[in-house]
């Protein structure tokens, strides 16, 4: 069996000059600035008109691959005592790198009973926190093409997300959030990390009810822009009450970009049925990875089924649940929902790129699933 490498870079973070511009003034990216009185950092610019994103489409790829960009979101019960899992899977036996700026003692491989498959321990500490650049990510180099597993476990649930090789990721991305049942209990939330230094990145905010976010002393409505630049494995997490879905983002540079929850119990309206609490945390395909037409099928013995469909183009596409056809026109950054049970599958037939998510419901001995 080869011995797996595990190595971490020294290589030191160089702020690039970037500034982010509003018709007023610019502000140096992480300089002091005055505000209302006193002197604070600032990585934002508010309301900016959002310039929008181009489509071309990238083609089709795998989930393989020998690179992979990973950062690990906030979510329930994260505590020191606890781990999540990463799984690194070939058809062979390989060796693997992991390269991170954090602390060298959060990793720990254990042995896996087959030569192709790689278990890595990591310590909860490296989860984000809220509204803060960190040196969080994680760099996953394998010498042979591979897949990534990350699993997070909790008392009450178990979730999974697949890691994404980083051939696949770019700059354009829209998020897709989970419906909010309880504005008192449940979140949505999305990170984004980079590979690159200087990486600037433009998020224009979707909130569903319109809710005021407040980030670093700033008020942020519904349509509002924040920027902020990201060097080589820097990460930020954005928290929120309401449903982000919709939300824009482009980047100078490519970046990956994860979404999910704090703690979400995915149910029906009038359901008395809740669940355990589940992160729903997966990693976003980039817009140029996004598909026209879709065959989703259902969640096997759950009540039902939340599909949710975002376009960030204009587009008019139509879905058919058994014999019933409908047709909708998207704007950009509009979405709708459907539910469907475990007897049904819906097809979606897109005149654009759309992306497409699917929340099971959960039980009272069952999670949500993503």
């Amino acid at each position: 069996m080869l011995p797996a490498i595990v190595g971490f870079s020294n290589t030191p973070i160089h702020l690039k000059p970037d500034y982010c511009v509003t018709d007023a003034h610019k502000i140096n990216i992480g300089a002091n600035v005055e505000s209302n009185g006193q002197n604070k950092k600032t990585v934002v610019c508010p309301n900016e008109p959002f310039k929008g994103m181009n489509y071309t489409s990238a083609g089709k790829t795998g989930i393989q691959g020998r690179q992979f960009l990973v950062c690990f979101t906030g979510n329930h019960n994260d505590v020191d005592n606890r781990t999540k899992t990463i799984f690194i899977l070939s058809d062979e036996d390989f060796e693997f790198k992991l390269i991170s700026k954090f602390s060298t003692q959060l990793f720990n491989e254990v042995m896996a009973p087959r030569r192709n498959v790689k278990e890595i321990n990591v310590s909860n500490s490296i989860a984000l926190l809220y509204n803060k650049i960190e040196e969080k990510a994680l760099l996953i180099e394998t010498s042979r093409d591979a897949s990534v597993i990350i699993i997070d476990n909790d008392i009450l649930s178990s979730d999974s997300t697949s890691i994404l090789p980083m051939k696949t990721i770019s700059n354009s991305y829209v998020i897709s959030s989970p419906k909010i049942f309880n504005k008192t209990s449940q979140s949505s939330q999305f990170a984004i990390t980079t590979p690159e230094n200087g990486t600037i990145i433009k998020i224009n905010f979707r909130f569903y009810p319109d809710l005021p976010k407040k980030i670093d002393g700033v008020t942020y409505q519904n349509g509002s822009e924040f920027i902020l630049v990201l060097n080589e494995l820097q990460t930020y997490q954005i928290w929120h009450r309401v449903d982000m879905s919709g939300t824009l983002i482009v980047a100078s540079s490519a970046i990956a970009v994860f979404s999910g929850s704090h703690c979400h119990k995915v149910r029906f309206e009038n359901s008395t049925d809740f669940g355990a609490c589940s992160k729903l945390d997966e990693q976003l395909p980039p817009v140029d990875r996004l598909d026209k037409m879709y065959i989703v099928p259902p969640n096997y013995n759950r009540e039902g089924t939340f599909l949710k469909i975002i376009s960030p183009f204009e587009t008019r596409l139509t879905y058919k649940i058994g014999n019933e056809q409908k047709e909708k026109i998207l704007h950009p950054s509009g979405y709708f929902e459907i539910i469907f049970s475990d007897q049904d599958v819906v097809v979606i037939d897109s005149e654009k790129p759309v992306l497409v998510t699917s929340f099971a419901t959960g039980s009272d001995d069952m999670g949500t699933l993503t």
